[in-house]
């Protein structure tokens, strides 16, 4: 292996050493949601896992009830709304992924 080989080397697990300290040290997209937003969230997750369509009309209806009903913020009704709107666009691993992240995030550590 050359010098220069070598350097490259260096140079790449550096950059991927500070990826990896950036994603621990970086705050969660999703910030601390409700219960209602956390339960709509997992049915998305269900939906998408089973590409059920016809769920996800229903969740959408609960979720402009739960923001009707003050149960759900604004903000959390556009993250549901996004994670939504990819399923309905048939986005199904995205969507998925999205809602899963949404529920990870609200898992607190000591």
């Amino acid at each position: 292996m050359s010098v220069q080989d070598h350097k490259k080397k260096i140079v790449i697990a550096g950059v991927l050493g500070t990826l990896v300290a950036a994603f621990l040290v970086l705050p969660s997209k999703y910030e601390k949601v409700s219960k209602q937003t956390y339960d709509l969230s997992s049915a998305l997750y269900s939906s998408c896992n089973r590409h059920d369509g016809s769920r996800l009309a229903q969740v959408q209806k609960e979720i402009e009830a739960g923001l009707e009903k003050n149960e759900i913020s604004t903000q959390e009704a556009q993250w549901l709304g996004e994670i939504l709107h990819l399923a309905q666009k048939g986005n199904w691993t995205k969507a998925r992924a999205k809602a899963r992240q949404l529920m990870e995030d609200q898992v607190q550590y000591p």
